[in-house]
C-alpha cells in the first residue's frame, strides 16, 4: 500500500448531484447532499489509488448526514464492516434497490460463515457461547432442514438465506429481528419471512421473499415482476387477515431473536403486540404496515433485470397506497449449484 497522505477536498459530481471528495490519513472523505446519491466514475487521485475502497465503514465519513448506500461504478467491491462486498453489484434509489450476485466470491462466503448463526438463531441465541449455536452445528442443522425438502422449497430457503445476508450487509439502517429457523420444528416457519427494525424511524418492517427461476417464455424482467407481484399479493392478504397467530409467531420470533440488552427490544415487541390487538379486534389492514418486498431470481446474470422494471413496479405500488410505506428489492443470482455446493461441502456432506 502506498504512503498515506492528506489531499485537499475537491468538487465531485454524480448524476447531477455535487459533493466533495478528499482523503485524510488514508480515509476517503465524501460529502454528499442527499443520502441516496449514487457514485459513478473512478477515483484516480494518487492518494486514493493505493487504497482498497474503502477499508471499512468507519473509513467512510459522510459530512452532514447518515451513512447511505453507496455504489462505485455500479459495483460494491469490498467489505469488512457491512457496506461493500466483492462480486456483488448494488444500487439503491429511494424506495427500491437492485442487487446482483455476479459470482459466489470469497467475501460472500465469509459473510455467510460469519452471519449464519445470527441469521438462523437470531442475535440473542447466537451471542451465547454454546456449541449448539456455533457455526458447525448451525450449518449441519441448516443442511438437515434443506436436504429433505422439495426443490421448490429449497429454492425458497436459499432465496431467503441470501435475503438475510444482503439486508445485513447492504442495508445498515435495518436490524433483522427474526430468526431463519422455525423454533418448534424443522418445517418452514409460518407467518412472515423476516421482521426488520429501523431505528431511525422506530418502525417495524414486514418482509416477504419470493424466489424462483426463469421459466420458459419469461425474461429476467417478467420473472422478477411476477415474483414481486406474488410477494405483494400474499403479504397484502396476510396482513389483512384477522389472524392472531401471525402476530403471536412474530412476537415470539422477535423475543427469541433480539438480544436481551438491545435498547429497541421493547419497542419492537410493543409494535407487534399493537398489530396483534388490531387482529383481535378484526380491524387489521395491510395499510397499517411498512413492507419490504424481495424477489430472489435464480437465472443467468448475463441477462440483467432492467432498472425501469423495478422502478415502475415500486412507483405503481406506492401510488396505490396498499401499504403504509415500502421498499422493493430485486435480488438476482445465477444458478443455485455453487451456493448449494458450498453449503454441502461446509456441512461435511
Amino acid at each position: 500500500m502506498g504512503e498515506r497522505r492528506d489531499t485537499p477536498r475537491r468538487p465531485w459530481s454524480s448524476a447531477g448531484r455535487v459533493g466533495t471528495l478528499g482523503c485524510r490519513e488514508g480515509a476517503i472523505i465524501l460529502s454528499l447532499p442527499d443520502p441516496y446519491a449514487i457514485i459513478s466514475g473512478e477515483f484516480r487521485t494518487e492518494a486514493i489509488s493505493y487504497l482498497p475502497f474503502p477499508q471499512n465503514r468507519d473509513s467512510l465519513a459522510l459530512l452532514g448526514g447518515a451513512l447511505p448506500p453507496l455504489v462505485l461504478n455500479g459495483i460494491i467491491r469490498h467489505d469488512s464492516h457491512g457496506l461493500l462486498m466483492d462480486g456483488v453489484s448494488f444500487k439503491h434509489v429511494d424506495q427500491y434497490a437492485m442487487c446482483c450476485i455476479e459470482h459466489l466470491s470469497d467475501e460472500l462466503k465469509v459473510a455467510l460463515r460469519e452471519n449464519l448463526t445470527r441469521i438462523c438463531h437470531g442475535v440473542d441465541q447466537a451471542s451465547r457461547d454454546r456449541a449448539l449455536y456455533k457455526y458447525p452445528a448451525t450449518l449441519r442443522a441448516f443442511w438437515d432442514r434443506y436436504s429433505g425438502k422439495t426443490r421448490k422449497t429449497q429454492v425458497g430457503m436459499l432465496g431467503e438465506l441470501l435475503s438475510h445476508v444482503v439486508i445485513l450487509k447492504l442495508f445498515p439502517g435495518f436490524d433483522v429481528v427474526s430468526p431463519f429457523f422455525n423454533m418448534e420444528e424443522k418445517s418452514i416457519r409460518k407467518g412472515f419471512d423476516l421482521l426488520l427494525y429501523e431505528s431511525s424511524s422506530n418502525e417495524v418492517w414486514i418482509t416477504e421473499v419470493k424466489s424462483g427461476g426463469m421459466r420458459v417464455g419469461k425474461t429476467p424482467c417478467t420473472a422478477t415482476r411476477d415474483l414481486l407481484a406474488k410477494a405483494r399479493d400474499d403479504l397484502k392478504g396476510r396482513l389483512a387477515e384477522q389472524e392472531m397467530n401471525h402476530w403471536q409467531n412474530a412476537i415470539n420470533a422477535a423475543r427469541n431473536s433480539i438480544h436481551a440488552k438491545a435498547d429497541f427490544r421493547e419497542s419492537v415487541l410493543e409494535i407487534l403486540e399493537l398489530e396483534g390487538d388490531l387482529a383481535v379486534g378484526k380491524s387489521a389492514t395491510a395499510a397499517d404496515n411498512n413492507v419490504f418486498l424481495i424477489s430472489a431470481l435464480f437465472s443467468d446474470v448475463s441477462q440483467r433485470v432492467a432498472e425501469k422494471t423495478i422502478s415502475k413496479f415500486t412507483t405503481d405500488l406506492a401510488k396505490g397506497a396498499v401499504f403504509k410505506t415500502l421498499v422493493v428489492l430485486s435480488l438476482h443470482k445465477g444458478t443455485l449449484k455453487r451456493l448449494e455446493d458450498f453449503l454441502r461441502t461446509e456441512s461435511g456432506h
